[in-house]
């Protein structure tokens, strides 16, 4: 029986990109691989753009921001992983602040909104 070619081509490509993975070494004091750090992030900023999106609905709707036990209660529809801290401050009428931090790696996440914002890329998450 005869291998067929375009399997085994799949098969070579899996083991050359696995065996290249493995071949990655991580530098102390570096923090997770980059691949990883990407991967949280993307999720942390996804976490941050549905808060804000729960913020302005419950701004439209109460004519203000609302604090995190309100804002889980009733307008944000994301459930958080329990891999990652999520806090509210500075909470007013006018704005906020959120933060998230991914528990295992220490990688954090925030927005500033309104008030809160000062200047800093209102509504814009950044990571560190």
């Amino acid at each position: 029986m005869k291998p067929d070619s375009t399997a085994a081509r799949w098969v070579a490509i899996l083991v050359i990109l696995m065996l290249s993975a493995c071949g990655e070494s991580e530098t102390a004091g570096e923090g997770p691989r980059s691949y990883l750090r990407t991967r949280f992030t993307a999720e942390m900023k996804a976490i941050l753009r549905d808060v804000k999106m729960a913020e302005e609905t419950a701004a439209a709707i109460g004519g203000r921001y609302v604090g995190l036990e309100e804002l889980r209660r009733s307008y944000l529809n994301r459930a958080v992983p329990d891999t990652y801290e999520l806090s509210l401050s500075d909470v007013s009428p006018s704005g906020y602040r959120a933060e998230i931090v991914h528990k295992t790696t220490g990688l954090r996440c925030r927005v500033a909104v309104g008030a809160a914002a000062a200047g800093s890329g209102e509504g814009v998450p950044t990571c560190e």
